[in-house]
Formats: C-alpha cells, structure tokens, sequence
C-alpha cells in the first residue's frame, strides 16, 4: 500500500470514531412498538401459529347444542344433542340425541292440571320421562308440606318405587306411613302425569311400540 492510500484509510477511521459511529442493529419488536414484548399478546401466539397467520374468525369456536341444554335436562339424559319446546297438547319439552331422536320429555305438573294436593297445599312435581312416557326423574318443586314429612318421604325411597310404578296401576305403590297426605299427592300427580305423558304425547310420537 502506498504513503497515500495509507493516509487516506488512517483518516477514515479517525473521523468515524469521532463522531461515535457504529454499526446500525435492526431495531427489536419491543422497541417498534414501544411497549415490552411480554406484554405483547396476540391469538396467534396464543394457538401456536405465526403472527403473519391470523386466525380466521370462523373457526372461532362456537356454543354447541350440548352446551346449551340445561344441566338438569343433561343429568336425566346424558345423551341428550338438543332441546325443543312443544306446547301441545300441554307446555312440555322435548329433548332429542343424535338424528334429533326423541329420548324422552320434560314436564310440569303444574303445566297438565296434574298437581295434586297434600296435607297443607299442591305439591308441583317436574319429572322427565323416556321416549315411551315412563319417569326416569322426579323432583318434588317448593311445596307448603312440612319438612319433615318430605324428609320421610325421600328416606323411605318413594321416588325411586315411583320409577317403576305402571302408570296405569298407581294404587301399585303404596303410601308412606307418617306422611301419609304428602305421599298420596306425590303419587297422584306422578300418576296422572304419566298417563297423560304416555297417551298424549309419546303415542301421538310413535315412540309407544
């Protein structure tokens, strides 16, 4: 290298230095954005993709059929797929599984005119039935009847001999001694329930055979 060429480079550097220059570095996300990345969240972080992939708004996921079938409803039939309301030839609700297959209804006593009354008032039953009108739950809904006569009725198992009760012959189960009013007015209105259950609705559905 020449005395010249030499000088020239020497020079070069002196006035870089001076002027405190350094190689540029490309600037992080962080500071484009002017925020910490930790703070930076997005979906496609979240689901594994890349941010240049956003994702699409319709596989955003959705409520399904089962997910709005009341709990209630999902305990008596865990197969249950969807639910619809009927209101003939009484308010009831018809709960359906897979190729909207009937399982079977949920009905009021207080909806067919089947309530029956005990010793200190009706007592409003809810029960659900099969596809075929045989109860296969029932829950005795808040009633004037003394506690107590109720807690003898549960302990004695009337609800789960009503289960197997042939709608047609109700006098099959008997009533429970020490409340005996409350127990009769259960069984009636399970009873007159299901028989109108069966013959109404289930038969009307071919779901009797």
């Amino acid at each position: 290298m020449s005395l010249r060429a030499f000088a020239a480079v020497s020079m070069f550097w002196i006035v870089l230095v001076g002027c405190g220059g350094r190689a540029p570095t490309p600037a992080s996300a962080a500071d484009t954005l002017g925020q910490s990345a930790s703070a930076v969240v997005t979906p496609s972080s979240l689901s594994g993709e890349t941010a240049s992939s956003p994702t699409p708004v319709d596989s955003v996921a959705k409520p399904s059929l089962v997910e709005s079938i009341p709990a209630i409803v999902a305990r008596a039939f865990p197969k249950a797929a969807a639910i619809r309301h009927a209101a003939d030839p009484f308010p009831h609700l018809v709960v359906l599984g897979s190729g909207q297959r009937v399982l079977g209804y949920e009905v009021f006593s207080d909806s067919t005119g089947t309530t029956a009354r005990g010793y200190s008032g009706p007592v409003p039953l809810q029960v659900f039935f099969d596809r075929r009108g045989k109860p296969v739950r029932i829950y005795i809904l808040d009633n004037s009847e003394t506690p107590a006569y109720l807690d003898i009725i549960y302990r004695a198992g009337l609800l789960e001999a009503l289960l197997q009760m042939d709608p047609v012959k109700p006098d099959s189960v008997d009533a429970v001694t020490l409340a005996t009013s409350t127990s009769r007015a259960i069984i009636d209105g399970v009873a007159k329930l299901a028989a109108r259950v069966a013959t109404e609705v289930a038969s009307t559905a071919g779901e009797t055979r």
